[in-house]
């Protein structure tokens, strides 16, 4: 996260803050879904992250998939906005809180090149419905509108 957000973060303490997620559901070309294991819980989500002052969302999107997988990507398509204030709270580790509006891209994968940040325990591809029952709440209502057939809402 950058750094305004950790001054922000100091000065007011846990409680709960708004932040804008990009996220970015990863194809490859057999149409499995790339996941990461996230050290900070353990659990599986797609790449994504807070954006930076003074970058894009399609950006952020780009930079979250290679730091945290170590992927180059590119955008497809965009998914969704995801605003569910209940859904998009998060209380880290630590007690920090945080509300997101997540914006939400869909991609495939280019090429791998290695250097990951040490966000991730470990990179998966996963074929829709294979996906780990230890998936990060935040991502079951995004992976289930990236795999399903029937009409995207464009705002969750």
């Amino acid at each position: 996260m950058s750094e305004i957000y950790w001054k922000v973060r100091n000065a007011l303490g846990p409680q709960t803050l708004l932040t804008v997620g990009v996220g970015i559901i990863v194809r490859d070309e057999q149409g499995r879904i790339l996941l990461q294991r996230r050290a900070d819980n353990g659990q599986w989500a797609q790449p994504g992250g807070a954006m930076d002052v003074g970058e894009s969302a399609q950006e952020c999107a780009v930079r979250e998939a290679l730091e945290e997988t170590g992927w180059r990507v590119e955008i497809t398509g965009f998914l969704g906005i995801y605003t569910d204030p209940i859904k998009m709270h998060m209380t880290y580790p630590d007690g920090n809180q945080v509300q997101i509006v997540a914006l939400q891209f869909e991609g495939r994968a280019l090429e791998y090149v290695g250097g990951e940040d040490g966000e991730a325990l470990e990179v998966g591809w996963f074929f829709p419905g294979e996906f780990s029952e230890n998936l990060h709440e935040l991502d079951r209502p995004i992976l289930t509108d990236a795999i399903s057939d029937l009409p995207r809402p464009f705002v969750r």
